[in-house]
Parts: C-alpha cells; sequence; structure tokens
C-alpha cells in the first residue's frame, strides 16, 4: 500500500482562530506542531469572505461577568454547561488583548453604550465590544506561526484518525494531488469547525463540511447538542452566500412575487408586523423561543412554494440612509465597496444554516475523553445551550484553541511516543480496512450528495417535524443500501482515488445526517434554535443534554442530566 508518511508532535486539523491558537499556544510550549487545512491557512468561519469581520464581546469588568454567565444560562435555555461557560467568560479578554500584541487590530466604538446595535445577539445590555478585522489578522498569524516554525499542510483533507486502546495513535490524509499522507503524532487538536457543508445552504466556507466531527465519533469520542444549530438570513441574490446584516431588518418591507405583504400570511394577528421587525432587528439567528421566529419561518415557507429564480422578498425604507448605527454604516460601506450592492437593490434572502452549538463533547481543559484527542471552537458542544450570545462563538475559539494547544503539549511532553504504540503492520491493515469501506459500488456520488443536502435543508433547518425528519431517515437508509462495499476487498489506490474524496464525503454526511436527525428526532420539544412545528412549545422534561456515540458501529443516541463539568 502505497502512502507518504509524515511526523510531528501535535497535529492540529483547521486553520481558524481555534486551530491557530491552538497551535501557536502548543509551539511555545516547546511542541513541534503542524497545522493542517482542507483550504488554505487562516480559513473557515473565522475567515468568512461573505462578510467584513466579526464582532468579539467581553465583560464590562469584573463584576459584569457573573451577569454573563447568567445571560450565557438564560439565552441557552438552562441546558449550557457553565463550567466551560465560566473558564470562557474568565478569560475572553485577556485573550483579546493577546492578539493585539500579536498585531491584530479590532475596532473599538469610543461609546459602545451610546449604540444599542452593539448589544450582542440575544443579550439584554452592551458589553465590552471588538471588531475583529480579517486584513490584519492574516498577516500577524503568518508573521507569528513563521516565528515559531509552525509546519502548514494546505489543501489537505484529514479523514481519519487512528486509535488504539483509546489513545490517538496518528491521522491519514489526502493532499491537494489526492496522495495519501499517513501522519504520525503523539496529539491532535480537532478545529474544523462546523458542519455547513451538510446544508444546501449555509454561511460557511466549503472545508466546513463535518468531517472532524464524524473521525471523533468513530475514535471514540462522544457528541452533544448538535441539534442546536444557529440559521441566520443571507442572500440568495444578488452575491449569494453574503450574510444579512439583520439591524437593517428595522427598515425592511418584505413581499413575494406580487407585491403582497409576506408577513401578512403568517404573523399572527396579535403581533405589529412593524414591532416584530424592530425586535427581529436586535438579532440575527432564528429562535423559537422569541416571537420574531415568525419573520423567519414566512422567509423559508415563500421560498419553498415559489419560482425561486425569480424571488425577490426585501426592499428598504428611505430612512435606511439616516441611520446612525455603526453596524449598519460599517455593513453597507462593505456591502457595496465588496459586493456592489446598495440599500436601493432588491435582494432575496432565506435563512441558512450558520453556526453549530453543539459537537465533540469535551471538558474545561479541552480533552474529549479519548487520550491525545483534544477539540476547540465551533467543533465542539455543550458551552453554549440552546442559543448562543452574539460574540461569543470567536472568543470561544481564541479561549479554548489556546486552552487545547496547552493540553495537548503538556500531554506530548509527559507522554512517550504514541506512534511507538501502534505497529506499521496494524497502521497499514487499519489504512486498508477504512479504504475499503469506501470502496463501494456507487461511483462518483455527486447526484446523491447534492439530494441529500437539499432534503436536509428543507427538512432539518428552521422547520422540523416527526414527518419531515423521518423523511430524512428514510432517504439515509436508501442511500446507504446504494453504497455497499464491492465484493472485491481491495481498493486500487491508483486508478480510483479520484473517486474517493467524493465518496468520502457522502460516507461522512451520511453518518452526519443520521446522527443529526436522531437528536432532533429525539427532543421533542422547540428550544433555541431547535423549532419542532409538531412541539412549538418549550418542555421541563427535556432540559437536558442529548449525548450521541458510536457502540459497534451503531450510533447511540441518550439523555444524560445537565452536564455542568464537560466529561
Amino acid at each position: 500500500m502505497q502512502f507518504k508518511e509524515y511526523q510531528t508532535q501535535i497535529l492540529v486539523v483547521g486553520a481558524g482562530l481555534a486551530g491557530i491558537s491552538a497551535g501557536i499556544e502548543a509551539a511555545e510550549a516547546g511542541s513541534e506542531v503542524t497545522i493542517s487545512t482542507a483550504a488554505h491557512f487562516c480559513s473557515g468561519s473565522s475567515f468568512y469572505p461573505g462578510t467584513w469581520g466579526l464582532g468579539m464581546i467581553a465583560p464590562l469588568d469584573q463584576g459584569d461577568k457573573a451577569d454573563l454567565l447568567q445571560s450565557i444560562d438564560r439565552v441557552g435555555s438552562g441546558i449550557a454547561d457553565l463550567i466551560l461557560a465560566e473558564v470562557l467568560v474568565d478569560k475572553i479578554e485577556t485573550r483579546i488583548a493577546e492578539l493585539e500584541e500579536l498585531g491584530v487590530k479590532f475596532k473599538k466604538p469610543d461609546n459602545v453604550k451610546a449604540d444599542n446595535s452593539l448589544i450582542p445577539c440575544f443579550d439584554n445590555k452592551h458589553r465590552k465590544w471588538f471588531g475583529y478585522t480579517f486584513k490584519s489578522a492574516r498577516p500577524a498569524f503568518r508573521q507569528k506561526i513563521e516565528e515559531l516554525g509552525i509546519g502548514v499542510l494546505e489543501k489537505t483533507e484529514i479523514i481519519k484518525l487512528i486509535v488504539k486502546d483509546n489513545k490517538f495513535q496518528a491521522a491519514l490524509a489526502l493532499d491537494q494531488d489526492n496522495n495519501l499522507i499517513l501522519i504520525k503524532a503523539q496529539a491532535v487538536v480537532l478545529a474544523s469547525g462546523g458542519i455547513g457543508g451538510l446544508y444546501q445552504h449555509s454561511l460557511n466556507t466549503s472545508d466546513l463540511n463535518g468531517y472532524g466531527q464524524v473521525m471523533a465519533l468513530d475514535a471514540g469520542c462522544k457528541l452533544t447538542n448538535v441539534e442546536f444549530i444557529q440559521f441566520i438570513p443571507g442572500y440568495l441574490k444578488p452575491n449569494y452566500k453574503t450574510i444579512f446584516n439583520e439591524r437593517t431588518f428595522a427598515y425592511a418591507e418584505l413581499s413575494d412575487q406580487n407585491g403582497n405583504d409576506i408577513l401578512d400570511k403568517y404573523l399572527p394577528a396579535e403581533y405589529d408586523e412593524e414591532e416584530i421587525l424592530k425586535k427581529r432587528a436586535a438579532h440575527g439567528p432564528f429562535s423559537s423561543r422569541l416571537e420574531t421566529k415568525y419573520v423567519d419561518l414566512a422567509l423559508f415557507k415563500e421560498y419553498l412554494k415559489n419560482d425561486q429564480e425569480d424571488f425577490y422578498n426585501l426592499s428598504y425604507k428611505e430612512e435606511i440612509k439616516d441611520s446612525d448605527s455603526l453596524m449598519i454604516k460599517e455593513y453597507f460601506d462593505w456591502l457595496e465597496k465588496e459586493k456592489g450592492i446598495t440599500t436601493a437593490d432588491p435582494i432575496s434572502i432565506v435563512p441558512f444554516e450558520h453556526a453549530s452549538n453543539g459537537g465533540i463533547l469535551i471538558d474545561q481543559k479541552a480533552q474529549t475523553g479519548v487520550e491525545g484527542i483534544l477539540a476547540a471552537g465551533e467543533i465542539t458542544g455543550g458551552m453554549h445551550g440552546a442559543d448562543r450570545i452574539g460574540g461569543l462563538a470567536t472568543a470561544n475559539s481564541l479561549v479554548f484553541g489556546q486552552i487545547a494547544g496547552q493540553t495537548a503539549a503538556a500531554y506530548a511532553a509527559e507522554s512517550s511516543s504514541a506512534a511507538e504504540k501502534i505497529t506499521e503492520t496494524e497502521l497499514e491493515a487499519e489504512i486498508k480496512t477504512y479504504l475499503n469501506k469506501i470502496n463501494f459500488e456507487l461511483e462518483a456520488p455527486k447526484k446523491e450528495i447534492a439530494e441529500l443536502r437539499q432534503i436536509i435543508w428543507e427538512n432539518a433547518s428552521i422547520l422540523r417535524s416527526e414527518k419531515s425528519l423521518n423523511e430524512i431517515l428514510t432517504k439515509i437508509k436508501n442511500l446507504n443500501a446504494m453504497v455497499k462495499t464491492k465484493s472485491s476487498s481491495d481498493l486500487n489506490l491508483t486508478t480510483q482515488v479520484a473517486d474517493l474524496r467524493t465518496k468520502i464525503k457522502l460516507k461522512n454526511y451520511l453518518s452526519l445526517a443520521e446522527a443529526l436527525t436522531k437528536a432532533m428526532l429525539l427532543r421533542k420539544e422547540s428550544r433555541g434554535s431547535h423549532f419542532r412545528e409538531d412541539y412549538p412549545n418549550e418542555t421541563k422534561e427535556y432540559k437536558k443534554n442529548i449525548v450521541i456515540s458510536r457502540e459497534n458501529s451503531q450510533l447511540k443516541t441518550e439523555w444524560v442530566a445537565l452536564n455542568k463539568g464537560g466529561l
């Protein structure tokens, strides 16, 4: 069997803020570090090109920490891991200061309390606000990793984690030329982001495909809260996948193809449309907790029933030009300069998948329960609960990326070389077994992947029900029947590796889709970002977490008591 070999102490999977933070921290602790990324250095949600930058928040002062923690619990609908959240709140500002020392510049309003548009999404008060811009971050991070001698494997997709006796041993990867690479390391930090690629419409880069979650599950890690996924409005046109600024809802008019008011059809009579749109302007993501959910549901339902080619549903009132909101001014300046869109242009928006609140279960040291496997950033779950306050996802990546790097370096220093504990024969057997599972009859299944992504978006985004979710499980069952392994047990890498990427994607998407769908079915209530049309209310019975594991190749879902200490 032909594959290249690569050796390092710490392998970091993902080159966004969490991965870069982990890599820098581990290298500064003296470890040899390699960062791998399926795209390029500085990628993922941390550098999404569909927006100008990202906001981060921190407590106003020491006394505000307890209040922010209480808000995380409230917004998370009571199921956030408060031990993880406390670590986050305590370390946010220190991490931001450390980035500034690297040369990353932040926008900082002179008087944050004077601008209500800077109140974080779902929060009830002002916090310290920092506008993180990509332009200054990229060169600062590049310079730092070069100073530390951190290796970077760009366009290298990690496809399998190899574990023996509950200890990480190595990772299998595909490089940009479709060469297999066996990466031997003592520890791995998974920081490859969320699951956006599984959805037909997502505001993520293509490298956010959920592979890290699937590999972790297969390696013995657990997932939690995967049913909680944030959806925010995004542009269908013009400029597909541009992020819509929710603050502009206060000036928006929503209409169907015939010019009729959309909200007239879906908004209950007791609500005033203008007031609902003003309230919707206060937060980006959809939430079943709030009466503003009717705006997103109206947009979604209208899209599904209309001719999508001629679908424009939003225009702005003239008053938007007089807005003194920093967030709105910055947004439209960027939008016109980078995308050629002005306030006068009609647009088409729908709810796009944006971010995962659930993922790999970790403790406060970023440990997963499998020795040598750490995780940080959006790939992890539990910290935020059912909804997430705006500005904390980026902060989470900074704080727990650093912690994962520290833990990985300490583990590598204390343990003997993990790669020595598995023989070359065992490694080859692991690789061969994995590849032969991908060697199924269906060739180049791009059509099947597209069909799966479409049904996931239509049936498991902001509008879910037992019927719609079971339709997904039926689709998964039918696709699984099409991907039976060939009778021949040897994959010819020379001739078939071109199809290997697509087959891996389908296999991973089927596994990920099953995990998400089963969790969504199990939670027979609406809570935060999880909305069940057949169970529209929140229920005390379900104030607990769903944890997913794999046992004997089968997914296992179980309820666990509120997890206040990670593992």
